[in-house]
């Protein structure tokens, strides 16, 4: 008996939640990716490249479903994640079960290729670049400029085809895969590394999405609910914590429709899907 019940609160620490149910409060979110939103990347191409770009490891992210985001879905997952959780996943206690998102998840529902290893980029001439030709050389890129640079883009503007390319490339993988706060800067060795292209599309970008996502969604919960209650305290109008999510969010959305019974219904969601896949 004694046993039993030393077991049972073993399994108790095992699967204790970061903010006990108790202590659950609201919050919004607020969404950085592009994804879904940029109806017109394709048509930002020159015909010519249109089905090269559609070939490369993320030519399918240019044509999204409609997937609205959904905050509260996010919230209701980030309310149950666990204490104890491998530092590259995460795990979720929802009515006395565990579900555990993973890189593989992440990959089967994007379709983007499970790489690790990282190349080494070969820095090529500048003549003709991504910098030079949309950018004036500024390697200090924010993720709006790259945004407004792609929008106000003429596919009948005399540019190199594959400077256009290249340009989505970077697009798709820093403000869709990657995505931070608007007036963040990219990663300058990104408009470097998109010259070397054989070895920019062999690249684990869905790794460096995945796992800025998860970390992102861990820091969002760190210290609650201590820091939601002293706000309460210091302002007793503060209705809601408002949080920024990171990367590619819609992934584990889709997840928790494919995985989490009853979910979907429940949260008023039209998707309907055999397979999770974001391109069914």
């Amino acid at each position: 008996m004694y046993m039993n019940e030393f077991f049972c609160v073993i399994r108790r620490k095992k699967h204790e939640l970061m903010v006990p149910v108790e202590s659950h409060f609201p919050a919004q979110y607020s969404l950085c990716s592009s994804f879904g939103k940029y109806k017109n990347l394709l048509a930002a191409i020159p015909a010519s490249e249109q089905q090269n770009f559609k070939n490369l490891p993320w030519g399918h992210l240019a044509e999204t479903p409609e997937l609205q985001f959904s905050g509260q879905i996010v919230h209701m997952l980030l309310l149950r994640m666990v204490r104890r959780q491998p530092v590259d996943e995460l795990w979720f206690s929802i009515r006395g079960k565990i579900f555990k998102f993973t890189f593989q998840d992440f990959c089967a529902i994007t379709h983007l290729p499970a790489y690790t290893t990282r190349p080494r980029f070969v820095k090529n001439s500048d003549k003709g670049s991504v910098a030079k030709l949309f950018f004036k050389r500024q390697k200090r890129v924010t993720y709006e400029e790259l945004k407004e640079t792609m929008a106000a883009l003429n596919p009948k503007r005399r540019v190199d085809s594959l400077a256009v390319v290249k340009l989505a490339s970077l697009f798709v993988v820093d403000c869709m895969l990657l995505a931070r706060n608007h007036d963040t800067k990219i990663n300058a060795n990104h408009l470097d590394w998109v010259e070397d292209f054989e070895n920019f599309k062999k690249y684990p970008w869905a790794l460096e999405s995945y796992n800025l996502m998860v970390s992102n969604m861990k820091s969002l919960m760190r210290d609650q609910p201590e820091k939601y209650e002293a706000a309460v305290a210091n302002k007793p109008k503060y209705k809601n914590c408002k949080f920024t999510v990171w990367a590619l969010p819609h992934v584990l959305q889709v997840w928790a429709y494919e995985k989490i019974p009853g979910l979907a219904p429940r949260c008023g969601t039209k998707f309907k899907s055999e397979e999770a896949s974001l391109f069914n």
